[in-house]
């Protein structure tokens, strides 16, 4: 397939026309720091369970599914409509708006006092979820010409994966450092609030004004919203969208049960060897961020079979990668013995390769007129997947074991390897169409 010249060139990657470099540099700025900002409620949530609210050992994991549950149930009512209105209005207003909710909702985190103050404010931070990951999704799709989508997706990929790293291994040790300054728990945890608060709104700005305005077509070519709400849902009877979709369902939960079960698992695992919470955290910030890492390493090479390979035959190699991936946690009886990084690193190898080839393999099947509607849609089996799988998965952590919630996403993620093999025997399309 050969490029439109009109469009302007980043190294392989070929940008569709009006595409701008500042587009194109806003988009990777939000790839780095969006994610980063989604991942922090992990970090903040087993100090906010334990400390704020007293939640006894043994009960966080079913909790922190309910957590996960009614955000994702806020998600899935409202992510349709957020890809929807993408369509009408356009992406960067709604981006920005996600962004300020972010900052709403860690600034309403440091008032907490009870359970039902912090299921409200979660949905505060959910509303946050929907507005921003389904722009990130949009634009990602909107931005690159289709020879170039999965080296695209693959290099946002590496922000993304640079966003979680750093929130990670860097934000999650900010508590600890103010402790041991002499500031005291609650304090240090208020101010590292405050600190990502912030940034969310200063990164909202950043957006608003840097991000491609509008959409892919003319205002006057625009469908209404009763035929997007339509589309969105009526692209599933094409076996390849219909794929993809099921992807969503597994792969968005993939990052979600690393981001919560790792840290949970690092807080358990801490408590009982004598550590204080914040000094866990941060052991399991250090998990994270090996798997993360491995997911780095590992994202150039996805994005090249991406683009030369079959996609749907990509997304079905994926899956197998985080069946073995997730699966593998089985093996692993002390999150904190050197010799459980070797998994971590297989569980980011997967978890990256399913995430990203979902991500192509919808932006390739997704028409350009309804490509927020059909992302949204794309988005609501991504939620509905998080609230199965954490939903389940923290029951597994606290009646069963603490790998638990990884072993069941593997199983599932073999079981769309196996989706996808049929769909590539019946309707494969090809690398580019």
């Amino acid at each position: 397939m050969t490029p439109n010249k009109d469009g302007l060139r980043v190294g392989p990657i070929w940008l569709e026309p009006g595409v701008s470099y500042g587009h194109f540099a806003t988009f990777l700025y939000a790839s780095l720091v969006t994610i980063g900002i989604v991942v922090f409620v992990n970090i903040s949530q087993p100090y906010i369970l334990v400390e704020k609210l007293g939640v006894l050992a043994g009960a966080e994991g079913t909790l922190t599914g309910q957590l996960v549950v009614v955000s994702e149930l806020t998600v899935m009512l409202s992510i349709g409509l957020v890809g929807i209105m993408s369509d009408r209005i356009g992406r960067r207003q709604i981006f920005a708006m996600g962004l300020i909710l972010f900052g709403v909702s860690y600034l309403l985190y440091t008032t907490v006092e009870t359970t039902p103050e912090l299921f409200a404010f979660r949905i505060v931070y959910a509303l946050g979820v929907a507005c921003s990951t389904a722009m990130l999704g949009t634009i990602i799709n909107d931005y690159p010409q289709e020879l170039s989508r999965g080296k695209l997706i693959a290099f946002a990929g590496i922000f993304l994966g640079f966003g979680a790293l750093t929130t990670k291994l860097f934000i999650s040790g900010i508590p600890a450092k103010f402790i041991a300054n002499g500031v005291d728990s609650t304090a240090a945890w208020n101010y590292t609030h405050w600190f990502v608060a912030s940034i969310c709104f200063v990164s909202a700005v950043i957006l608003a004004t840097g991000l491609k305005g509008g959409t892919p077509i003319q205002k006057e070519q625009r469908p209404s919203f009763k035929e997007l709400f339509i589309r969105g849902f009526s692209e599933a009877r094409k076996p390849r969208t219909a794929f993809a979709y099921a992807s969503a369902f597994v792969a968005r939960s993939d990052l979600v049960i690393i981001g919560v079960f790792t840290l949970l698992w690092a807080s358990s695992a801490g408590r009982e060897i004598g550590l204080s919470q914040a000094e866990s955290l941060a052991r399991g910030g250090m998990l994270f961020g090996v798997s993360q890492f491995a997911g780095l390493v590992w994202t150039p090479v996805m994005g090249i079979i991406l683009d030369r390979y079959n996609r749907v035959a990509a997304l079905t190699f994926g899956a197998f990668l985080g069946f073995v991936g997730f699966t593998c946690m089985f093996f692993v009886q002390d999150p904190f013995d050197m010799a459980a990084l070797p998994f971590f690193v297989m569980l980011g190898i997967g978890q990256i390769s399913c995430f990203l080839a979902s991500q192509v393999l919808i932006g390739q099947e997704a028409p350009v007129e309804a490509r927020g509607a059909v992302i949204g849609a794309f988005g609501f089996c991504g939620a509905l997947g998080i609230l199965f799988f954490t939903g389940l998965g923290g029951i597994l952590f606290d009646e069963w074991m603490y790998a638990g919630p990884f072993i069941f996403v593997g199983i599932a993620s073999g079981i769309l390897g196996l989706i996808g093999l049929s769909v590539y025997a019946k309707s494969p399309g090809s690398a580019s169409a």
